[in-house]
């Protein structure tokens, strides 16, 4: 699991110009409605530019986080080593564990309010 998740964060880190782009630009569509700019119509982009915000800042993170994860250490490396590595690897397992479950409650926060968006 953390092999893929480092091929992933590869790709997303070359596009990290792109998602800085896109979070920023979400970050002032959205400040443009709250403060009800005269170039928007209210607050009709505030959800959508909310969820683009949040999306960007998870997939950033992704990229940033699991650019770095050690590889597997060989047998001749010492004990000491391979112990550290082991561990090292252990806390981003649970880091993609908690990934995983920030992906699946922003994948249901999009749909509770991408739903109430078009209801609206």
């Amino acid at each position: 699991m953390i092999e893929r998740f480092k091929r992933i964060a590869t790709i997303l880190k070359r596009m990290r110009s792109v998602i800085i782009f896109c979070a920023a630009f979400s970050a002032c569509i959205m400040l443009l409605s709250v403060f009800q700019s005269p170039w928007l119509s209210g607050e009709y982009w505030l959800i959508p530019s909310l969820l683009g915000f949040c999306w960007m800042l998870v997939f950033f993170s992704f990229g940033e986080l699991f650019a770095s994860v050690p590889d597997l250490s060989a047998k001749q490396t010492s004990w000491g080593r391979r112990f550290l590595n082991s561990m090292h690897k252990t806390w981003y397992r649970i880091l993609g564990a908690a990934l995983i479950l920030i992906f699946i409650a922003l994948t249901l926060l999009s749909y509770q309010l991408l739903r109430q968006w078009y209801l609206r």
